[in-house]
């Protein structure tokens, strides 16, 4: 009988490089369907090869319970081991592909439908954020990087107009006008956030941006005349209609973490932050205690305004007051959030 994991444990097996490896290399529209979606969950041997399997692709003992998707019509089955959900009959067999005989997973395109239900808005746009972005999160909570995308945006933005009707599919939208494409880090999709909610949601309203965006610069240590590509993590473009007026054509603003600690790494973020400055691109860098800083982190951003050619925003003392309240509960709920138990913090941000 075939087996469909869903939810938790189909994220957790998206994260796999078994997994990524079927998903890159498989061509548009060759993905092995399921004849059929099973309307009983797995029997005791079934259960018993299902965790063998599982443990063999993660390489360690997959998050107990382990979610199974069926369909029913006889109420909800559950079984010690697994988390069984009954599958909306609008969902198509298309929504799942084959990663063994017999084993089918949802597509990163159908994950966030069915984790709509348990996960919060901004989780949801963090999640999305990972599977539009280059990294993940392996086993151990470890970060790692991957050389595309699991989706693209265009992509599930496909999905979700096709398949309208299906519960949960709001809710996704909502969370995509949150959330980023090209991420290369949890805190660069945080930062991200951040910096594009409007301020009465705790964010700096500093509108669109790119992430990782590639820069043809002058490569300033080369003897000869040479260019490198670099690729920041997120940038602000100057308005065309105030270009002329404004001295950089762009604004970066980078994040280091724990791997910009050491000499060598400070010294090639020197020598990249000289190059993009060179290019007319002016380039900012936040780390977890300025991140942290709500009055530095303020003043960054009216820097950024400044430089791009927004406007200033001239705030009264009760506005500034009650502004970066919001501030300071947006960012506790997003450190609150934990992408290796997604749906535990639904329940904190309904009650904001």
């Amino acid at each position: 009988m075939p087996i469909f994991i869903s939810h938790q444990s189909g994220i957790e097996l998206l994260r796999t490089n078994y997994v990524y490896q079927i998903i890159a290399n498989t061509s548009k529209g060759a993905f092995r369907h399921p004849p059929l979606i099973p309307n009983q969950p797995p029997h005791l041997s079934e259960k018993r090869e299902l965790w063998r399997t599982l443990h063999e692709i993660l390489g360690n003992k997959p998050q107990l319970p382990i979610h199974v998707s069926i369909t029913s019509n006889n109420g909800v089955y559950q079984t010690k081991g697994l988390q069984i959900h009954i599958l909306n009959e609008k969902i198509p067999k298309t929504a799942f592909f084959e990663i063994l005989p017999n084993l089918y997973l949802t597509k990163p395109e159908y994950i966030p439908i069915q984790m709509s239900r348990s996960c919060s808005i901004l989780e949801l746009a963090l999640l999305l954020s990972e599977l539009m972005g280059t990294y993940y999160l392996d086993q151990e909570e470890k970060l790692k990087s991957r050389e595309s995308p699991l989706i693209t945006r265009k992509k599930l933005e496909r999905f979700l107009r096709k398949h309208s009707d299906v519960p949960g599919c709001a809710k996704v939208w909502s969370a995509l006008a949150l959330s980023c494409e090209k991420a290369a880090s949890p805190m660069e999709v945080k930062l991200f956030i951040r910096a594009t909610l409007p301020c009465s949601k705790g964010g700096y309203g500093l509108g669109e941006m790119r992430l990782n965006q590639e820069y043809k610069v002058k490569k300033l240590t080369s003897q000869t005349k040479a260019f490198a590509i670099r690729k920041p993590d997120l940038i602000f473009e100057t308005p065309k209609a105030s270009r002329d007026k404004q001295l950089w054509k762009a604004v970066t603003l980078e994040y280091n973490g724990q791997y910009h600690t050491t000499v060598e790494q400070q010294i090639a973020d020197g020598i990249r932050h000289n190059e993009l400055v060179s290019a007319g691109i002016k380039n900012y860098q936040v780390d977890k205690e300025i991140y942290y800083d709500f009055n530095c982190m303020q003043n960054l951003v009216e820097c950024i305004r400044k430089d791009i050619g927004l406007p200033e925003r001239k705030l009264s003392h009760d506005e500034q007051i009650r502004y970066r309240k919001r501030q300071q509960d947006l960012v506790k709920l997003l450190d609150s959030i934990d992408p290796a138990r997604w749906g535990s913090n639904v329940k904190r941000e309904n009650r904001r």
